[in-house]
């Protein structure tokens, strides 16, 4: 039984998302983005791909403080510490 949640994220064996992190992401960013494509790949057998730009996939999972706008960036100021 394919998960429609799979479906988005995995097609036919290839990734249809990509996780995007700043450009100037830090530690943490860049560990919790590692451990997503580490555990997307345990549980897909697919290969993830990490960058700072949007690659051409039909999704992306953007993961960092930056990305936030508007009242929404209250919700993480200063609750993260490495």
């Amino acid at each position: 039984m394919q998960l429609k949640a799979q479906s988005i994220i995995i097609a036919n064996g290839k990734a249809k998302t990509d996780i995007i992190i700043p450009a100037n992401a830090d530690s943490l960013t860049l560990k919790s983005a590692g451990g997503l494509q580490h555990y997307l790949r345990e549980m897909t057998g697919v290969k993830v791909e990490v960058g700072k730009k949007k690659s051409k996939t039909d999704y992306h999972i953007f993961i960092g403080k930056e990305f936030l706008k508007g009242k929404n960036k209250k919700l993480f100021s200063g609750d993260l510490q490495e």
